[in-house]
């Protein structure tokens, strides 16, 4: 007999299924920490054309230092990131 979702064992909550697996909630400090940039790191950054494919690159570096994990989003979906981002590293 196939079971549904309310047949199952719930180990984890919503929320705690979203620290876990959500997109990194930074802080002004984890910003400026997590999206510091080595000079490798500038050498790739410097191989893509655009600005979004830049900043998307920063962001999932910046993530993936902080969770060991990549992500599906949507810049706008991000502001705070990606606003911090644009002021620190590029002069818009």
């Amino acid at each position: 007999m196939p079971m549904n979702r309310k047949n199952r064992i719930t180990i984890l909550s919503d929320a705690e299924i979203d620290e876990l697996y959500g997109l990194p909630q930074f802080t002004d400090k984890d910003r400026e920490y997590f999206f510091t940039l080595s000079n490798s790191d500038h050498d790739i950054l410097n191989e893509y054309r655009t600005l979004k494919l830049k900043v998307y690159f920063i962001i999932q570096l910046g993530y993936f230092r902080a969770t060991r994990n990549f992500y599906h989003f949507k810049l706008e979906d991000i502001s705070k990131d990606v606003n911090y981002l644009i002021n620190r590293y590029f002069d818009l």
